[in-house]
């Protein structure tokens, strides 16, 4: 049974480094010093908001497949009606619906940013069609378009395709480019049922990660 994926671990590590520069500031605030209850509340809230902006950049951390943030709210929510009540997840709902909104308004704009540059890094990758060098993944790691808080747009999946389709000609002989092609295809055309799987897509991520 896989307990926790690959992006686990480094958002653990965010998330507690956040937590503990949470708590270091809480710690010297006048009428927060001495209250540890509070500073719990808000350590988890902010690791709890720093796990969502790792999900939101494409660092998707899963344990026993539920996301980070996820569990983080959990922890957060049971922490305050413990000790707040009802009176304290209203508060908390309110400001975790405005900080969701801050995250998912940074996240769309980055992954604007990285739409806009991936036809320019695939045209280096296709400029350079050489797999055994590094400069060639680090393009291609920017080439490929693959959205969390986007919309997928025919033009995005065939992009991605014209990006597989790529490798497949260089003599790149992964298992996952095969499925990942046939649905890139299937929705280049409107009205497609075939969807892109966040598995397959992590596990293309992680064979480029290690080619760097």
């Amino acid at each position: 049974m896989i307990i926790f994926n690959l992006y686990a671990i480094p958002v653990a590590i965010i998330c507690f480094i956040a937590g503990v520069i949470s708590v270091g500031i809480l710690s010297v605030v006048p009428g927060l010093s001495e209250n540890e209850t509070l500073q719990g509340v808000i350590m988890y809230g902010v690791m709890t908001v720093t796990a969502g902006l790792c999900e939101a950049i494409g660092l998707r951390g899963r344990l026993f497949f539920i996301p980070m943030y996820l569990i983080g709210f959990v922890l957060t929510f049971a922490t305050v009606v413990n000790q707040y009540g009802w009176a304290g997840v209203g508060v908390m709902v309110v400001m975790g619906i405005g900080l969701m909104g801050v995250i998912f308004c940074l996240a769309h704009v980055m992954e604007g940013k990285e739409w806009e540059a991936a036809p320019t890094e695939l045209a280096q990758c296709q400029a350079i069609q050489d797999p055994s060098r590094k400069d060639f993944w680090e393009h291609f790691q920017k080439a490929v378009f693959f959205p969390t808080v986007k919309s997928y747009t025919n033009y995005i999946h065939y992009h991605n395709y014209q990006a597989l389709e790529l490798l497949k000609k260089l003599g790149v002989e992964w298992p996952v480019i095969d499925p990942l092609m046939n649905a890139c295809a299937a929705n280049t055309h409107e009205h497609s049922e075939i969807d892109v799987e966040e598995k397959q897509t992590d596990e293309l991520k992680k064979l480029i990660e290690e080619q760097l």
